[in-house]
């Protein structure tokens, strides 16, 4: 019998290892039931080691998979989109599949994570769970020369026209997926790229040409998923209504799960654009455990107080900010 829902992370190089500790302690202490896989481009620092063996069943339940052999002398373009190739044989002990950010603190809701994409894909009819993302900004140089162009009655024909044809579409990095069904119809492009990496014949120069032109990695999955026939949802809005929506029938539907700690990586104060997302009920519950889980669980306090400092500096600045508002 399968068990319910798989992890999967991707952790590419030294700092990021940081992060890998208070992840697998927001697992164990809010769905003890899943199971987590980190893949790392290098073997992991003892100092991590450490922290990870502070976690009780860490052995059973979170595993450390080294897969630089695989990513030796890949370009970043490759190794960005591996996460998109990877079909682990563990991967079949599992229902679903959740390939997320290894910076978010997850942390329990009403509605269990599982349960919440499973809903979500439901009402979209997909065999995965998550959005193609809106716009966003566009080119500087358009941006630059907005008023010229509007005066000339050309702005809006040229902003079709890069979203037409140069804008490359796609989705977000935290997928949830079906595993069994979503990757029997991915499985012709997905070994199409992955064959490759390392041919130099013409059609592989050909297919890692086209991994560099889609630079986003995002825009490698949109790729993918569109080329095997799949059901694509309708391009959402902007990230404040991503952030902030709680409908599972919503093509906006995207969660963070928890916190994400890299809002505050190398700043002392999050961005302006999270102001009403940080105002929701949502996100108050988020910080209101992690607050709790800081004040009352001894190992979340080891694992911080032996922590990287950059790690603590990203906690404090975290409370710090939040604190004051």
């Amino acid at each position: 019998m399968k068990k319910e829902l798989l992890m999967v992370n991707f952790v590419f190089g030294k700092e990021y290892q940081e992060y890998i500790p208070i992840y697998f302690f927001s697992l164990y202490k809010h769905y003890p039931d899943y199971d987590a896989v980190v893949y790392v481009d290098r073997k992991l620092r003892e100092e991590i080691w450490k922290l990870i063996k502070l976690i009780p069943k860490h052995e059973e339940k979170y595993k450390i998979i080294n897969v630089d052999k695989i990513l030796n002398k890949l370009s970043l373009h490759q190794m960005e989109a591996y996460r998109w190739f990877l079909y682990d044989t563990i991967f079949r002990k599992y229902r679903y599949i959740y390939i997320g950010d290894i910076d978010i603190y997850i942390c329990k809701e009403v509605i269990p994570l599982c349960e919440q994409h499973i809903r979500h894909m439901n009402s979209q009819k997909l065999v995965y769970s998550n959005i193609v993302r809106s716009y966003g900004a566009l080119p500087q140089t358009i941006c630059k020369y907005e008023k010229i162009l509007k005066k000339m009655k050309l702005y809006g024909l040229i902003v079709e026209i890069y979203h037409k044809f140069f804008y490359h579409k796609r989705m977000s990095g935290l997928h949830f997926v079906e595993s069994d069904t979503y990757f029997k119809a991915i499985k012709k492009q997905r070994e199409r790229f992955f064959k490759v990496y390392y041919d130099t014949d013409i059609i592989s120069k050909i297919y890692n040409l086209k991994m560099k032109f889609y630079s986003n990695n995002e825009a490698m999955l949109y790729h993918i998923i569109k080329k095997s026939h799949l059901n694509l949802p309708i391009q959402s809005d902007d990230t404040v209504n991503i952030l902030m929506c709680k409908n599972m029938k919503s093509n906006n539907f995207r969660p963070h799960h928890g916190l994400h700690l890299g809002i505050w990586r190398g700043r002392k104060k999050a961005d302006s654009s999270y102001d009403k997302y940080f105002q929701t009920q949502l996100f108050q519950n988020y910080y209101a455990q992690f607050k709790d889980e800081l004040a009352n669980d001894t190992i979340l306090k080891e694992i911080l107080e032996n922590s990287p400092i950059k790690i603590k500096k990203i906690i404090n600045a975290m409370i710090s900010d939040l604190d004051k508002r």
